[in-house]
């Protein structure tokens, strides 16, 4: 942490990196592509997610002291820290994480754990661009479709699950996920090599499915 003033050195934290000598073919190293990843800044909290730890981690704003990490290769895919909603850091990736901002616990992702290792298939669906906090949901891209989510997560005597709230169709209008912008009524969408706008009063919304009662 720099001075705005005169740019002296405030605190300075130290963080484990990771070896990149290590040669294991079953290490995650999707950490490397958080390059445009900016720190988060949460009332007292820095939260960070350097390209290279496989950790996500909490700074006290004020000292630098260490608050909360996360474990190792726990969320190493998250590449993308969307917020903060309902007292949870959302991270994305791959998955969709909801961690207790003030404790690092991780409550729920979407979807259910799956190992994605190189050269393994990925989970499915999976985050394809960076997703949005809009009002108490999250937006959340993947290549065919935006799902949205209750930025709360439901307990269950197993844990916490989190609440598929609708589905907005890609596929059907012939564009795919990307980067996500909200504003002024309208709906963008960076794709590798597009810009969409979809006004999102036309925007066609389908229900999420929801699973049979059990008996």
């Amino acid at each position: 942490a720099l001075s705005s003033t005169d740019g002296t050195i405030q605190w300075l934290t130290e963080y484990p990196r990771v070896d990149f000598q290590n040669e294991n073919p079953d290490r995650n190293t999707q950490h490397l592509f958080r390059d445009l990843t900016p720190c988060l800044l949460y009332r007292d909290l820095v939260i960070v997610a350097p390209l290279d730890c496989d950790r996500l981690f909490a700074l006290d704003a004020n000292t630098g002291i260490l608050i909360w990490a996360s474990l190792p290769e726990q969320a190493a895919d998250a590449i993308h820290l969307l917020g903060v909603g309902d007292d949870h850091l959302i991270a994305s990736g791959d998955y969709l994480y909801w961690f207790d901002v003030y404790t690092g616990r991780l409550k729920s992702q979407f979807p259910a754990p799956h190992r994605s290792l190189p050269g393994h298939a990925k989970p499915l669906p999976h985050g394809y661009g960076r997703g949005i906090l809009v009002d108490k949901h999250v937006y959340w891209p993947t290549r065919e479709s935006i799902l949205v989510f209750d930025q709360r997560v439901r307990p269950e005597v197993l844990g916490r699950t989190p609440e598929a709230v609708r589905k907005i169709d890609l596929a059907a209008r012939g564009a795919t996920g990307g980067n996500l912008i909200l504003h002024d009524g309208s709906l963008l969408i960076a794709t590798q090599d597009q810009l969409l706008v979809f006004d999102t009063h036309e925007t066609r919304i389908e229900p999420q499915p929801q699973p049979a009662p059990s008996e």
